[in-house]
C-alpha cells in the first residue's frame, strides 16, 4: 500500500526535503528489515549461556575504567573544560595540567 500525499511532495522547497528525507528513510529502513531476518543456518547465541571467567573479569575492568572516565569528565566546569578532558582521554594523557587544588593553569 503506497499512500500519496500530493500537498507534501509538490516541487517547493519543502516538498523536495520531504521527498529526499522519506527517501532516505525508507532506504534505511529497508537496510535494518534485512539485516534484522537471519539466515536459517546461522548460529543463534544463547542468551542464557554464561561467559567465562577471563571474560567476566574483561568486562570488570571495562566498567571500572568507564566509571573512572565518567568521574573524570564530571568534574569539568564547563564546556571547554569538558571538550579539553575530551580531547585528553582521546589522546591517551593521563595529566590534564591541573595544579595541587584542582583549578586549570
Amino acid at each position: 500500500m503506497r499512500i500519496n500525499n500530493s500537498h507534501l511532495y509538490d516541487n517547493s522547497l519543502a516538498g523536495i526535503l520531504a521527498r529526499l528525507a522519506h527517501g532516505i528513510l525508507q532506504d534505511a529502513n529497508e537496510r535494518v528489515q534485512e539485516r534484522s531476518a537471519s539466515p536459517v543456518n546461522a548460529p543463534a547465541y544463547a542468551p542464557g549461556r554464561s561467559l567465562g571467567w577471563l571474560d567476566r573479569l574483561d568486562t570488570w575492568f571495562w566498567k571500572q575504567d568507564m566509571k573512572s572516565r565518567d568521574a573524570f569528565l564530571a568534574q569539568s566546569t564547563d564546556i571547554f573544560d569538558l571538550e579539553q578532558r575530551m580531547r585528553c582521554l582521546e589522546r591517551g594523557d593521563r595529566w590534564l595540567g591541573t595544579n595541587s587544588t584542582g583549578s586549570a593553569k
